[in-house]
């Protein structure tokens, strides 16, 4: 067993809340995370693309956190704990940790991101979606997310209604039309009902996303990988699925670079998203859906242009825009 300490400047109720509530542990742990926060409750940390942490709660009293679990698709037998003991005072608290490095993995950098967050530093996915390079479609797409969801962690009511790259929308508008093509994914995997409340307008973007994506790629890779049980019946033709992850994977990449250009913000991306999604790049499927008027043909650009600005001129746009 491994044990690191280590005192933080906050109260031990918001420490609880780090290590518990899906929207804390978002903040340092996961790109999202699924928790239901009380004793026996399951949860599922994506802390990187491909990459899922599933278990339950194994202790939860305010001054001890348990997570039981193993790492999903892989056989580790019996479910690893990791223990986080809470001593708190008035205004801070002291962590320990105690964990199994065999099992649950080196926790030494995650517990470095839960202090930063304890002393006011805002971090985002970008920070840890490069330990995993994506190398599939619901990998890909949770790349994508992570992505997207550091975009929307920067985007506030003040950028609203600055134009975009996508000609006639402002940004509130393509953040509207974007979760309508969530809204289609869910539908299509009979989760509309599930998720409903959770895309309905509000400036919560990051919370919406959140939800309703980790709901989107948990189905996918349980419906593409046969992985764990089965959250719905009538599972979709893989043709579909991928169909679908594709499209995900591509509308959520594109329209973090959108958002990001709009709101003059550095996009960070890792190269091994980037080269894959080139690969994904088919001018033949790109043609009926620039007959139906739903794409430009591709910008032309350089011949030495880099990736990044071969993936956003393959969508139509020209990837030297700026407001």
């Amino acid at each position: 067993m491994t044990t690191i300490a280590v005192g933080v400047p906050v109260t031990g109720s918001r420490v609880s809340e780090l290590l518990t509530v899906p929207e804390q542990l978002n903040s340092w742990l996961s790109i999202v995370a699924r928790a239901d926060p009380r004793l026996g409750g399951e949860f599922r940390f994506t802390v990187a693309p491909g990459l899922h942490a599933r278990g339950h709660f194994s202790c939860l009293k305010p001054d001890l956190v348990g997570w039981a679990f193993s790492w999903e698709g892989f056989k580790t037998g019996p479910l690893t704990e990791v223990l986080w003991s809470i001593r708190a005072g008035d205004a801070d608290s002291e962590i320990t940790v105690e964990f199994d490095p065999e099992l649950a993995g080196d926790l030494a950098p995650a517990v470095a991101r839960l202090l930063r967050v304890c002393a006011g530093d805002a971090l985002g996915p970008a920070e840890w979606i490069h330990l995993k390079e994506p190398s599939e479609l619901d990998t890909s797409v949770e790349a994508a997310l992570a992505v997207m969801l550091d975009v929307l962690r920067r985007i506030g009511p003040e950028h609203y209604k600055l134009p975009t790259p996508c000609e006639h929308f402002t940004v509130e508008q393509l953040l509207e039309h974007a979760f309508g093509s969530y809204r289609y994914a869910l539908d299509a995997l009979n989760l509309h009902t599930v998720l409903q409340a959770d895309l309905q307008r509000s400036d919560d973007y990051v919370a919406r996303l959140a939800k309703s994506g980790q709901a989107i790629i948990e189905e996918f890779r349980h419906r593409l990988r046969g992985e764990g049980p089965d959250l719905l019946p009538a599972a979709l033709a893989e043709e579909q699925n991928q169909f679908i992850s594709g499209m995900l994977g591509s509308e959520l990449f594109v329209h973090a670079w959108d958002l990001a250009r709009a709101t003059s913000m550095e996009l960070t991306v890792p190269a091994g998203f980037i080269r894959y999604r080139a690969a994904q790049d088919d001018p033949a499927a790109m043609t009926p859906l620039i007959e139906q008027g739903l794409f430009k043909t591709a910008f032309p650009i350089a011949e030495d242009a880099d990736e990044l600005a071969r993936v956003i001129a393959y969508t139509g746009r020209n990837p030297d825009w700026r407001p």
